[in-house]
C-alpha cells in the first residue's frame, strides 16, 4: 500500500508540507523493502530498522518545529497535538521493541500500516485543524518564526497562504 501526498493534506507552509512529504518517503521506502521480501520472504531487517529509525528521528525534530510554531501562534488545540505527537513515539517506540530483528513480512507490514494510518489520520484530522486556524487568523508572522527558528530545526522562512478553506 502506497502513500500518497495530495494537496488536500497541505498545511500551507511549504517547509512542513516538505517534512510531511519526506515522512511519506519514509513509510513508503519501508513498503518498499517489505515488497524487495516478496520473492525470499525474508525483509532486510537491518535495511528496514535504518529507515525506521531515520524516520523516527525524522519525525522528532517536524514536531517540535510544528509545536514550536504553533505555540508562537497561540494555536488552541496545541496540547491535543503534542498529545498526538507523544503518542505517535512512544507506539513507534514500542514496535521497534516488539519487532526488532525480525525478518518477516508480516511484522513488517504491521509497522508499515501503522505509520501509513497515522500519518493519514494525523494530517487530515489534527494537522487540518491548525491549518484552518491559521488560513482564518491570516497569520504573516509564520513567515518570521519559521526564519527565526532556521538555525535550530534547518528550517526556511517560505510561507505560502491559503487560497481557499479546506
Amino acid at each position: 500500500m502506497k502513500l500518497l501526498w495530495t494537496k488536500n493534506m497541505s498545511v500551507g507552509i511549504p517547509q512542513l508540507d516538505e517534512d510531511h512529504k519526506r515522512l511519506i518517503r519514509f513509510v513508503n521506502e519501508l513498503e518498499m523493502a517489505i515488497d524487495g521480501s516478496l520473492y525470499s520472504g525474508i525483509v532486510d531487517a537491518a535495511e528496514f530498522e535504518i529507515t525506521f529509525h531515520r524516520m523516527e528521528n525524522y519525525a522528532r525534530q517536524h514536531f517540535a518545529a510544528e509545536e514550536s510554531l504553533m505555540q508562537s501562534l497561540h494555536f488552541p488545540g496545541i496540547e491535543v497535538h503534542k498529545t498526538a505527537h507523544c503518542g505517535f513515539l512512544h507506539k513507534t517506540d514500542e514496535l521497534k521493541k516488539q519487532y526488532s530483528g525480525s525478518t518477516s513480512p508480516r511484522d513488517a507490514q504491521k509497522i508499515v500500516k501503522f505509520l501509513c494510518a497515522w500519518i493519514t489520520d494525523h494530517d487530515y484530522l489534527m494537522d487540518s485543524q491548525y491549518a484552518d486556524f491559521l488560513y482564518e487568523q491570516k497569520h504573516p508572522p509564520v513567515a518570521a518564526h519559521l526564519v527565526s527558528s532556521q538555525s535550530s530545526t534547518g528550517y526556511g522562512g517560505r510561507v505560502a497562504t491559503k487560497s481557499a478553506p479546506r
